[in-house]
Parts: structure tokens; C-alpha cells; sequence
């Protein structure tokens, strides 16, 4: 019989693939973005089935239900807006998991080379301080997104308190290179614009740094570590079998 956690990615994938399709973005795209995305909707899948059942539940509720609190007041704060005028397709909330996905399990590959004697919160206080400073000159801080932010900040340096420095440095990294990516390959091929017109403004390149320092906060509240809960595919099976022989 399948595991729950087999159909219950499955559906997540699904959902986005016919969302991404209904609403018209995979035409309007250019091939170099449907590349993208279909790599990085392969490779989320193969993280996320790695995942326990009950975190990989949470994780995604809370992912989803943020995702579209924060793409919701940001289009109706004109921060940014899509290719149809309307409000984000699905397939934007559903593509929180599997940005966020990526971003965790990669940090779990670089994690190694950043972890400095360093206070663990460094990280999230340089992320979410550039994000106010960046996210201020671009004019992107309304009444209908600071409260957003707040939230998120508060959340993000709570989820580096009695942390690792070289895990939050590796969220920070990973967050810049596929939050900016994804956003800039978007953008190029006008699927969404931005208030500056620009491809990537500022704000956007810790943007899906500050995310995933806000998701991991969430987690923590339920008593999740995002380091424990995104195993390597290796440290699952060395774990399998260290369970099998006792």
C-alpha cells in the first residue's frame, strides 16, 4: 500500500502543475522558466518525500496558508502584480513548498562550510535588516504589508535564537540563490512586474531568505527544526539502517 506522505505530495504537485496550467502560465512562459519549474517542482518532490508524514504536513499548511496571506497583500499593496491583473493563482501559494523545499535542503549541503564561531542570529538580523532597508527605498512598506513583515521578522530571529550560525547562514544563501533566481526568470518573461519595473529589484533577493527564516519560526512553535526535519536522502538511509539493526 502507498504511504500517506507518497499521495499527499503527489496531490501537492498536482494541484500546482494544473493550477500553473489553468491559469495560463505555462504558454506565456518562456521555456527557460518551464525548465525551471519543472526542475525545481521534480527536485521538491523528491525532498519532500523524504520527509516525515507529520512534519511534511505542517510544513506545507503553514507554507501554503502564508504563501498566500503574503503574495495576497503584496499584489493588493501594488507591490507586484501578474500577467492577468488578478489575484495569485494557486500555483504561487503551492510554489512556497517547493521553493522552500529546495532552499532547506540545500542548506543542509553547504551548512558545513559556514558554520563559524558566530552568533547563530547573525544571519536572520543581516537578512531581515536588509529586507526593511531595501523593501523602504523601494516604497514596497505599506499599511497593508508592515504588519506582514513584522510578523515575519519576529518569527525569523525567534527561529535563530539557541540556533547554529553556520544553518542560518546556509538558509541566507540558499534563499538569495533560488528566491532570486525564481523571481528574475518570472519577471523576465513578464509572468509578474514589480512596482520598480525592474527584473529583480532589491528587496527581492533576501525576500526567500526572510520566507524561509519565517517558516522555520512557525515550525519551531510546534517544536520542528527545520535542520532536523530536512534530512539528506544519506543521513535518512544511514538513520534506516541504524534503526534496523537494534
Amino acid at each position: 500500500m502507498m504511504k500517506p506522505k507518497y499521495v499527499f505530495v503527489g496531490l501537492l504537485i498536482l494541484l500546482n502543475f494544473a493550477s500553473y496550467s489553468y491559469d495560463g502560465y505555462l504558454f506565456r512562459a518562456s521555456i527557460i522558466f518551464n525548465g525551471f519549474y519543472f526542475a525545481a517542482l521534480l527536485g521538491s518532490a523528491f525532498v519532500l518525500c523524504n520527509l516525515e508524514f507529520k512534519p511534511l504536513v505542517i510544513f506545507s499548511v503553514f507554507a501554503v496558508v502564508l504563501g498566500w496571506f503574503a503574495e495576497y497583500l503584496n499584489t493588493e499593496a501594488l507591490n507586484w502584480t501578474y500577467f492577468n491583473g488578478g489575484q495569485p493563482p494557486l500555483f504561487v501559494a503551492l510554489g512556497w513548498v517547493s521553493l522552500l523545499a529546495l532552499i532547506f535542503y540545500g542548506a543542509r549541503f553547504i551548512e558545513e562550510y559556514l558554520n563559524w564561531r558566530i552568533h547563530s542570529y547573525i544571519p536572520s538580523l543581516v537578512c531581515f535588516g536588509l529586507f526593511f532597508l531595501l523593501a523602504c527605498k523601494e516604497g514596497n512598506i505599506k499599511l497593508l504589508t508592515v504588519g506582514l513583515y513584522l510578523f515575519m521578522a519576529v518569527l525569523g530571529v525567534y527561529a535563530a535564537y539557541s540556533g547554529e550560525f553556520g544553518w542560518g547562514a546556509a538558509i541566507l544563501l540558499m534563499g538569495i540563490i533560488v528566491g532570486s533566481t525564481s523571481e528574475a526568470l518570472g519577471a523576465w518573461c513578464n509572468l509578474w512586474t514589480f512596482r520598480s519595473g525592474e527584473i529583480l529589484p532589491l528587496p527581492m533577493v533576501v525576500t526567500w531568505s526572510a520566507r524561509a527564516f519565517c517558516i522555520s519560526g512557525l515550525l519551531k512553535l510546534f517544536g520542528l527544526h527545520t535542520k532536523k526535519v530536512f534530512r539528506t536522502y544519506g543521513e535518512r538511509r544511514r538513520a534506516e539502517e541504524k534503526k534496523g539493526k537494534t
